[in-house]
């Protein structure tokens, strides 16, 4: 998985930014900008996870297979859409199964509701743009976001941890 590191010293300079800013549109800006880069940042670890399940494919066509149409073609980060899909068309259904039964469950549900708020705000703060700040709509502050990370990032964990177990990855 990407490391989240980088993200959250993104997050917070970004919510610093945010805190510090007496004009509204900098402060929409800013709240857009932690969203986009939380989304970002989650799609890219999905990706990375599957890259390396599929480290072990050895057929140069089959790993291009991987490359260009499994994850290049995949655009999003909602966890059954896409990264799931991605993960049968790799390790199988049998193994996503095996896989799933072992997340903890409570960990892999506040994940799955938080990817949901993450897209949902990212969907709408991607196709606007900022005409009048004053009468716009209101948006969450950027610590809204970095819970969605938390939470998100401890279900990737989970996940990493036990394809690491089930010698997925």
């Amino acid at each position: 998985m990407i490391p989240v590191t980088y993200i959250k010293r993104n997050a917070a300079a970004l919510e610093k930014q945010y805190n510090k800013s007496t004009k509204q549109l900098m402060t929409i800006l800013y709240a857009k900008l932690v969203v986009i880069e939380v989304a970002g940042w989650v799609e890219m670890s999905m990706d990375e996870l599957i890259k390396r399940a599929g480290k072990t494919i050895k057929e140069p066509l089959n790993i291009k297979h991987l490359d260009s149409q499994i994850i290049q073609r995949t655009y999003g980060f909602e966890y059954d859409k896409h990264f799931r899909s991605m993960l049968m068309r790799v390790i199988g259904l049998v193994s996503v199964e095996e896989l799933e039964g072992r997340l903890n469950a409570g960990t892999h549900a506040k994940m799955l509701a938080a990817i949901n708020l993450l897209k949902s705000a990212r969907d709408s703060l991607a196709h606007t743009y900022v005409e009048n700040p004053s009468s716009g709509p209101g948006f969450a502050a950027p610590s809204v976001a970095m819970s969605y990370l938390n939470d998100i990032y401890a279900g990737l964990k989970d996940i990493e941890t036990n394809m690491k177990i089930l010698k997925l990855i």
